[in-house]
C-alpha cells in the first residue's frame, strides 16, 4: 500500500477540480471563445464591408449567449450540486487508499475499487489528479497523498498514461 489516508475536501477546493473537469470533458470555453469570434467576424464582415450577415449573426449572437450559459452552469451550478452530494453531512470524511494495484475509496461496505487499467487517461490539476473511464472520471486528491505525492505520480504515469507525462490543466 502506497497511501491510506482519511480526507474531506472543502467546497473552494473541489468546486476548483470540478471545474477542470467540465472544462477538459466539454470544452466549453473553446466554444464561447470561437462563437464569440465568429460573431466579431459576422459583425465585421457587416458593417466594414456591407455585406448582409444579419440572420446569421443573430444565429452566432443565440449561441454565444448559449455557450455563455453552458460555462455558468459548467462553472458554479454543477460544482455547487456535485459537492453537495458527494458530502450530504458537513462533517462525512472519505478515505483514499492508493495501491500497486489500483485506487479504492471508503472502507467496509461503502468501499468501491478501480484497478489501474480500467482508467484511459489522467489529467493534473493544482490540486488533484483527473482519472478517466469512458464517461467517469475519478478525483485523487494530492493533499491526500501527502508525502508519497511523487510516488503517486510515478504510478500514474506509469500504469495510467502508459510512460506518458501526466497533462496539467488548470
Amino acid at each position: 500500500m502506497i497511501v491510506k489516508q482519511s480526507y474531506h475536501m472543502s467546497e473552494e477546493v473541489f468546486t476548483r477540480i470540478y471545474r477542470a473537469h467540465c472544462h477538459i470533458k466539454f470544452n466549453i470555453r473553446r466554444s464561447m471563445v470561437l462563437s464569440f469570434l465568429l460573431l466579431l467576424f459576422g459583425l465585421a464582415m457587416e458593417y466594414v464591408f456591407h455585406k448582409d450577415y444579419g440572420m446569421l449573426n443573430g444565429i452566432v449572437l443565440v449561441l454565444f449567449l448559449i455557450s455563455l450559459l453552458c460555462n455558468y452552469v459548467c462553472d458554479y451550478r454543477i460544482p455547487k450540486t456535485a459537492y453537495r452530494s458527494m458530502y450530504d453531512d458537513a462533517d462525512e470524511q472519505s478515505t483514499l487508499m492508493i495501491q500497486e494495484d489500483g485506487v479504492s475509496f471508503g472502507e467496509g461496505g461503502n468501499r468501491y475499487f478501480r484497478s489501474w487499467d480500467q482508467f484511459e487517461k489522467c489529467y493534473e490539476t493544482k490540486d488533484a489528479f483527473l482519472l478517466y473511464q469512458k464517461d467517469v472520471f475519478t478525483m485523487v486528491w494530492k493533499e491526500a497523498c501527502g508525502s508519497k505525492l511523487e510516488e503517486v505520480r510515478k504510478l500514474i504515469r506509469t500504469n495510467v498514461n502508459r510512460g506518458k507525462p501526466i497533462p496539467m490543466k488548470k
